[in-house]
């Protein structure tokens, strides 16, 4: 019996999505701990990842099994992942909607420019298809499909440090409804690997541990994680939009018109949120919160690709944005504006994809004639949205660095008494006449004398991750955020 989504076979659907995400992800390219990987021999045994094993299977060890010339394999296994984890939600939100309804929300929720640190960055991905494993594990153990369902738990929950605040935001449902016996047997592999992570990170030293509820404070991170969501959501979400649509050509803009007219004749919204949907997002949410605030290592933001985090609690907004049946021409705006973005982060992630290819290889090859083992880079590394810090550098896509070693010189440093010194945490390294900078504006190395190195940092351009940097530094709300927030402070 054919699936009909409206008078259109879901198959061809589905085929949509798949040739959509082609265009989308391919020559996006490698990024960030991916480049780092690449040159390393491959680890078959995940001492690195033994928190997440499956998630060591799934992504560092085909990193490392590829080489520079080959980072098209890397491009496939995204764009497999993203296509699975559309799949798979796709089933679970089912359970609650029309087909129709599903893969659209799927889409979005996989999809998204908001946290595309999750989505358009391959290594973040694992937080979307540990979800995504998760999700279809509660699909299947829904309709009582045991074994098949308690194999897909195992897989989500040894993928990904965050698949504890997947499941406990899932089985909320389960207990709701005073389903005891569906609830432990989906909470159970994820207590398993709770138990196993914290015996390998804490008892054996093992890997990377996340946890340091001894050296934060809960609350304040707590705190911290609620309030910067809601300035996410509001300023951050914003300036984003607007950064990201500002320079879109006017092609994407008609495209998406289309798009967002097929969508509205096509797809059905519901006139009913559901109650179960809404508590497990919730749940994700709020578990996201606590568990963010126990590694104190992250807040809530749009830029950067540490807004992966985000992934938590946008899926509530997402459902409460794309899902109702209200007013049409609302609803034309939202679903043009999310198509448009996700049109402008695909060309964003390109374009910084193909320059870091360029200035990486200057860099190296530079580094190389004039046999030099520790390199300062100048001027901005990260690519901008507007004022504000968006992708950083990818110093990747060649054979070797050999002992290269790569800092960058910014407002970060200061040089003092022979020492170059990182503000942040008082690191010192010790300078004797000189030091060599690649000035990213003319592609060349040159030498620059020590007594030099504090105007050059003066002269460097600012660099910022958050709003409130741009503002003037007697500003009260400047000051307010910096005492919330002090890494900031550094970040200039």
């Amino acid at each position: 019996m054919k699936k009909i989504i409206n008078g259109i076979d879901s198959k061809y659907i589905l085929i949509a999505i798949f040739l959509f995400t082609i265009y989308l992800f391919w020559g996006i390219g490698i990024w960030a701990d991916e480049v780092y990987w690449i040159r390393e021999s491959p680890t078959w045994y995940p001492k690195e990842l033994i928190g997440t094993p499956i998630g060591h299977y799934l992504y560092m060890l085909p990193i490392e099994l590829t080489s520079f010339n080959t980072v098209w394999i890397i491009d496939i296994l995204h764009i497999l992942y993203i296509n699975i984890s559309i799949y798979l939600i796709y089933k679970y939100l089912s359970l609650y909607h029309s087909r129709n309804l599903s893969l659209l929300l799927s889409f979005f929720i996989v999809v998204s420019f908001i946290y595309d640190g999750s989505s358009f960055w391959f290594l973040g991905t694992y937080i979307i298809l540990s979800t995504a494993f998760l999700m279809y594990s509660f699909y299947l153990i829904k309709y009582n499909k045991i074994k098949e369902g308690i194999l897909f738990s195992f897989l989500g929950s040894f993928s990904s440090y965050s698949s504890p605040i997947i499941t406990a935001g899932l089985s909320l449902v389960f207990l709701w409804k005073r389903d005891i016996k569906r609830f432990l047997i989906f909470v159970t592999p994820n207590f398993l690997y709770i138990v196993y992570y914290l015996f390998v990170t804490k008892y054996l030293h093992i890997g990377v541990s996340r946890v340091h509820v001894e050296n934060i404070n809960v609350l304040k991170q707590l705190i911290l994680q609620v309030a910067t969501f809601f300035d996410s959501i509001t300023f951050g979400l914003f300036f984003k939009v607007f950064y990201l649509l500002k320079d879109l050509p006017i092609t994407y803009y008609i495209i998406s018109l289309v798009l967002t007219f097929i969508i509205l004749k096509f797809f059905k919204f519901t006139y009913r949120l559901n109650k179960e949907l809404l508590l497990a997002f919730f749940g994700i949410m709020i578990f996201g919160f606590i568990v963010l605030a126990l590694t104190g290592g992250y807040y809530q933001t749009v830029f950067t690709i540490s807004n992966r985090i985000l992934f938590f609690s946008m899926l509530l907004i997402i459902y409460l944005l794309i899902a109702p049946d209200y007013n049409r021409y609302i609803k034309m705006v939202v679903i043009f504006i999310f198509l448009s973005s996700i049109f402008a982060t695909s060309l964003h992630w390109k374009k910084w994809s193909e320059y870091s290819v360029k200035e990486s290889q200057n860099i190296v090859n530079e580094a190389k004639k004039l046999k030099i083992d520790e390199l300062f880079i100048y001027d901005i590394s990260t690519s901008k949205l507007g004022e504000l810090n968006h992708l950083n550098l990818s110093l990747g896509n060649n054979n070797s660095y050999g002992n290269l070693k790569i800092k960058l010189l910014n407002h970060t440093y200061t040089y003092k008494d022979g020492y170059l010194i990182r503000k942040e945490n008082n690191k010192k390294t010790k300078i004797d006449k000189f030091i060599y900078v690649y000035f990213l504006d003319r592609d060349k190395i040159e030498k620059v004398n020590k007594d030099d190195i504090n105007k050059l940092i003066d002269n460097s351009r600012h660099s910022y991750r958050h709003w409130s940097q741009t503002l003037d530094n007697n500003s009260s709300v400047k000051k307010f955020i910096y005492k919330v927030m002090p890494s900031l402070k550094y970040e200039k």
